[in-house]
């Protein structure tokens, strides 16, 4: 790799790589890395180098996290792909991606989002399909303004994915009124994803206990 100084394009998907060498770092002016469907059970730290990134598809590997200091530097991010892996969360800083129109997080362990995915303003699709310990999503996720397609299909065994409040957004102590914070809080989520007409499909609870259409 040291040696491929002005490739922009690196296609290495269904190759059984299990380790993407720390050489990658060479390649500054890549714009779209395709790793899937490999043996890949960590991201490099190196791979922040790679900062004229545009598409980076990690799908389909043994992926357990993803370095908080390479979100941070791959800031032109517009597509990133990181299903069928074994994500158990990912980190604030996947708010530094605010340039990523999509995201795709199914089959993964998630439970949820951070909160700071709120700053991933250009985002309008997200997936979380299959992730069957996804229970909730931040309340943070309504101000994702631009976000046209959620789908969360075969979520957790409630088929029902809540709202998680921020930090500090609610002082309930008893179980009933958490619920009912949770519940108002769903809602005003689901208002504002309906108001900028987000195609919701499954998991999300609709209005009048209704779920999304599925494909």
């Amino acid at each position: 790799m040291r040696h491929w100084t002005e490739c922009e394009t690196l296609y290495l998907g269904t190759n059984e790589i299990a380790v993407l060498p720390d050489e990658v770092s060479f390649l500054t002016k890549l714009r779209e890395l395709d790793v899937r469907t490999n043996h890949l059970s960590h991201v490099p730290p190196a791979l922040s180098a790679c900062r004229e990134l545009k598409k980076l598809h990690l799908g389909n590997n043994r992926i357990a996290d993803v370095p908080a200091e390479v979100l941070a530097h791959l800031t032109e991010v517009e597509e990133l792909h990181l299903y069928k892996n074994k994500l158990d969360a990912l980190p604030e800083q996947i708010g530094s991606l605010t340039k990523c129109t999509r995201l795709t997080l199914s089959s993964n362990n998630l439970r949820t989002l951070p909160d700071a995915i709120a700053s991933c303003q250009s985002l309008s699709e997200l997936y979380i399909n299959n992730c069957g310990k996804f229970a909730n999503l931040p309340s943070s996720s309504g101000d994702l303004v631009n976000l046209q397609e959620l789908q969360a299909k075969k979520c957790r065994a409630s088929s029902r994915c809540r709202t998680r409040p921020s930090p500090g957004r609610t002082s309930a102590s008893s179980t009933s009124a958490r619920r009912r914070s949770r519940s108002a809080s769903s809602r005003r989520l689901i208002a504002t994803l309906d108001a900028q007409h987000c195609k919701i499909r499954g998991g999300v609870q609709k209005k009048g206990g209704k779920k999304g259409k599925k494909k």
